[in-house]
């Protein structure tokens, strides 16, 4: 979805200085359980490119954009997804010139945004696994973002586990 939650259900809460070093949350559960998670971004980075690439008369959807980035050439760059810059920008595909320092076609743009998306959650996933102490075997994704196989399929890549998708509405 637009933002992405990532977060591993513990016992009870998480008591470490390193929650709050790392902006992470306790939240409570059912049957008294605890999530631990981490607020990223998420598909709003793509959102952003589709809403302006289409107000300057292109007639792109997700699964348009989709194609583009997996016909690109991946790995051009890095970039940290969660980067203050991608917040409220004028024009997110300038911001991304801008903070890569590289002309980059529009499906090579995506291709980024997915693959910083990625490897954020591998990091993200590490980082919660040194917290519980736990290992994880797969990944289950929900919202939006189960609807692009490009995006899935490099989440399993970046973290070398399974992912499980569903359901693609998941807000409540």
């Amino acid at each position: 979805g637009t933002w992405c939650l990532t977060g591993i259900v513990t016992e009870k809460p998480v008591r470490k200085t390193e929650i709050m070093k790392y902006n992470l949350a306790n939240e409570g559960m059912w049957e008294e359980k605890n999530r631990l998670l981490a607020n990223s971004t998420g598909m709003w980075l793509i959102q952003k490119l589709l809403k302006e690439w289409n107000s300057k008369n292109s007639d792109f959807d997700f699964s348009v954009l989709t194609e583009m980035a997996g016909k690109s050439k991946g790995f051009k760059s890095f970039m940290n997804v969660n980067d203050k810059r991608f917040m409220k920008p004028t024009s997110m595909e300038n911001v991304i010139k801008e903070y890569i320092d590289t002309d980059l076609s529009r499906g090579e743009i995506v291709r980024l945004c997915l693959e910083g998306l990625a490897f954020d959650s591998r990091k993200t996933r590490e980082l919660l696994e040194d917290l519980t102490d736990r290992k994880m075997n797969k990944i289950h994704i929900v919202g939006g973002g189960i609807k692009n196989d490009l995006f899935c399929q490099m989440v399993a890549n970046a973290n070398d586990k399974l992912v499980q998708t569903g359901p693609a509405e998941s807000t409540a």
